[in-house]
């Protein structure tokens, strides 16, 4: 994109902000009508997504047609091929061969369901396998499977909380952590983002005698922070309260420094980082992000575990994890396991970006260990935030980069970022086409 094609990109938005302010009442739906129920007048009101659909910059529901370079890029519906910087598949493990070909294995083996629930017919020897491995890796004494990561926080967080109970959490906390709470009687109290001085604020007002759990995460996806899990575990110990750390960014990322090689870690998370797995009482994590396939599962202590298995009801009435996946899964932690060079590979590139970001000009956050990059350019423009970051995230794709345009109200307005998931797969290339791209959108719109 020249300069002159960066103005023309100017006009557009002026062009769209002035469609969009005068838009004609008359376009929304009669909810009212006969033939409509007026339960439904929500959905046939929304209409909050259609100028963006319209004017092509609608960022979600993007049709991927096919992964290429082992998952490094991808080809859209039209025939756009592009960089994909968009993605949780930290290590690159979804489109590992041996990952692939444990799947395909087990499709043979078991078939590609169990037709039931884990609790009745759904259980094998590969769902027990996982569960004993995954408690090995994470140095808990038991763990239990779900279909998926949500599902896991669905099952534990209403399982231990009662109208006594005082739940406290952060405030970036996942959805399906949130989600959890809301359904449960629990006394209620949010804190605000990994700042330990408000969480022990809030802990004091509590009793020290009554039930209470703290909840947090051990990576923050949009963030791309990391927990104060030292100080936090520490508060938590001060006041009686259990803990639970939600831990789907961590696994795969973060760990012990091995020994023969100090340039990377064991991959066993955030509670190894910090060398704490017998200060955190309950484990998440998931199989979506670094394990290159779909699940989740709780760690635990074996009575925990055990109570957990015959009563969360997300388990229990959910069919189980078919077997392909729990093959993938296993492969995956035998990967990351036996080739601590995959997560190195990971922090470089890491490292490549977030300095080349860093140097073009661009606000970035996060940690410099995580593989998340938040690019903050909400503050970048003076109005109109939110249709200028989707504006930028259709150049960025034009380009050909995917990344993920994040606004409110899952970050505060002004505070729109693009987020760069990086992964270990990635070459020195690709990174570097990306910046130059970062570089080129943002200088023609005047933001660097």
């Amino acid at each position: 994109m020249n300069k002159k094609s960066g103005m023309t990109l100017v006009s557009h938005i002026k062009n769209f902000l002035k469609r969009v302010s005068s838009k004609s009442a008359n376009t929304h739906y009669d909810s009212t009508s006969a033939s409509t129920p007026t339960l439904f007048r929500k959905a046939n009101d929304f209409d909050r997504p259609d100028e963006a659909i319209r004017e092509g910059i609608y960022p979600y529901f993007r049709i991927i047609e096919s992964p290429l370079n082992n998952g490094t890029e991808y080809l859209l519906a039209d025939g756009k091929r592009v960089i994909m910087f968009g993605s949780n598949d930290y290590l690159g493990l979804s489109h590992d061969a041996r990952v692939i070909e444990a799947s395909i294995k087990a499709t043979k083996e078991y078939g590609t369901g169990f037709g039931g629930s884990r609790f009745l017919n759904g259980n094998s020897s590969l769902h027990t396998n996982l569960e004993k491995r995954l408690s090995d890796f994470l140095g808990k004494p038991a763990v239990y499977l779900f279909s998926t990561g949500y599902q896991a926080n669905q099952g534990i967080v209403p399982l231990i909380n009662s109208k006594e109970t005082y739940v406290v959490w952060d405030s970036s906390d996942h959805a399906s952590i949130i989600s959890a709470i809301q359904l449960t009687p629990s006394k209620k109290i949010r804190f605000k983002h990994n700042d330990t001085n408000n969480l022990e604020k809030k802990l004091k007002e509590i009793p020290i005698e009554s039930d209470k759990i703290v909840i947090v995460e051990g990576v923050y996806s949009m963030e791309g922070d990391i927990a104060n899990l030292p100080k936090i575990c520490s508060l938590a110990q001060q006041y009686n309260a259990a803990l639970m750390v939600d831990d789907a960014h961590g696994i795969g990322v973060l760990g012990r420094p091995i020994e023969k090689e100090k340039c990377t870690n064991d991959g066993r998370g955030t509670t190894s980082y910090y060398n704490l797995e017998n200060k955190v009482n309950i484990i998440m994590g998931t199989f979506s992000k670094s394990l290159g396939t779909i699940g989740g599962f709780l760690a635990a202590d074996e009575k925990i575990i055990y109570y957990l298995k015959h009563n969360a009801s997300s388990g229990i009435f959910s069919a189980s994890l078919p077997a392909p996946l729990v093959a993938a899964a296993l492969k995956s932690l035998e990967i990351i396991q036996n080739e601590p060079e995959r997560i190195y590979s990971l922090a470089q590139n890491t490292k490549r970006m977030r300095e080349g970001l860093a140097r073009i000009g661009y606000k970035i956050g996060g940690d410099e260990k995580i593989p998340i990059v938040p690019v903050y350019i909400g503050g970048l423009f003076k109005e109109n935030r939110e249709i200028n970051a989707l504006l930028f995230a259709k150049n960025l794709e034009e380009e050909g980069l995917f990344v993920n345009p994040v606004l409110s109200p899952a970050v505060r307005s002004g505070n729109e970022l693009i987020r760069v998931s990086l992964m270990s797969t990635h070459t020195n290339e690709q990174i570097d086409y990306a910046l130059d791209k970062f570089e080129k959108v943002g200088k023609n719109l005047g933001l660097i």
